[in-house]
């Protein structure tokens, strides 16, 4: 049996100066989910909004707004 392929993203977001959404940083890779999320609270702390995303190769992927 293989295993499946994970891919965990974190992107931080912050805001322009017309109000709009852009990325606060480079989107960030990650080996664990918990790791994932762990980056994700911190950076909830300091920024507009975060997603953490994890995809698995052939089990499709789930998308989640950290607040």
């Amino acid at each position: 049996m293989v295993n499946p392929t994970r891919l965990i993203v974190v992107i931080a977001f912050g805001r322009a100066d017309n109000g709009q959404l852009v990325p606060a940083y480079d989107p960030i890779q990650f080996d664990t989910a918990e790791d994932g999320t762990r980056m994700a609270r911190n950076l909830a702390v300091k920024c507009a909004g975060v997603l953490a995303w994890l995809a698995m190769h052939g089990l499709g992927s789930e998308a989640t707004g950290v607040r």
